[in-house]
């Protein structure tokens, strides 16, 4: 009973903290910000990479169960 009582209180606090605005005293460092820029970038397009290479897998091994059936 007391744990679940706990688990409540910590729950509210953390709810409302994060529904209490509060000020963003900070900034952006310029070389920061281009790192961010250049992971993002490099992040899309790593997964397109990926992607593509994973539908081009999966279309290959459609394509050879298609040839196996219709032999």
């Amino acid at each position: 009973m007391y744990v679940m009582t706990r688990v409540r209180f910590v729950l509210a606090v953390c709810v409302a903290g994060a529904l209490t605005p509060a000020p963003a005293l900070a900034y952006i460092d310029p070389v920061a910000g281009s790192i961010m820029l250049q992971v993002l970038i490099a992040g899309i397009l790593g997964s397109l990479l990926a992607f593509k290479r994973v539908g081009f897998a999966v279309k290959n091994a459609l394509f050879q169960i298609w040839r196996r059936l219709t032999g």
